[in-house]
């Protein structure tokens, strides 16, 4: 496994919780484990999705970053250290790829400006209309130490 993985691993494994069963959010769409919308098959969660174990809930959270990491090839053009890509890999996991894609953070990154895309992530999730959460800003500053290469949480 990539080292860029171990490193969001760690960072969403210590903020995120992981539920074995399907649980539904207020959008009415399904997940499981780490927030995973699809089984190994490729096949939706649904409310009659079974129990899963941790190691299942595994595979399925390095399943998606896997996929994540494409993109993040994809957007960004310049080289990512092992850290900056880790720390990519969790704020992509945990606020989406749309919201990734229209930062400013490949911006920065694709125009050599790591300082400034390193304190970018504590701009998100912008999109929220209230004042984030103590826990949401711990991850970000978590975030934002790992991709200037501190290894952190």
């Amino acid at each position: 496994m990539y080292r860029p993985i171990n490193y969001a691993l760690k960072l969403i494994k210590h903020f995120s919780d992981c539920c074995l069963y399907p649980y539904q959010v207020p959008s009415g769409k399904w997940f499981i484990g780490y927030h995973s919308s699809s089984l190994n098959d490729l096949s939706p969660i649904t409310k009659n999705t079974p129990q899963i174990s941790q190691e299942i809930a595994d595979i399925l959270l390095i399943r998606d970053l896997e996929i994540i990491r494409k993109d993040i090839k994809r957007l960004v053009t310049k080289p990512l250290t092992d850290y900056q890509e880790g720390a990519i890999l969790s704020l992509i996991y945990a606020e989406g790829l749309k919201i990734f894609e229209t930062s400013l953070i490949p911006c920065f990154l694709n125009t050599d400006n790591n300082i400034k895309a390193a304190h970018e992530f504590l701009n998100y999730p912008h999109h929220q209309k209230e004042c984030p959460s103590l826990s949401l800003m711990h991850r970000r500053r978590a975030e934002r130490a790992m991709f200037m290469g501190k290894n952190s949480p």
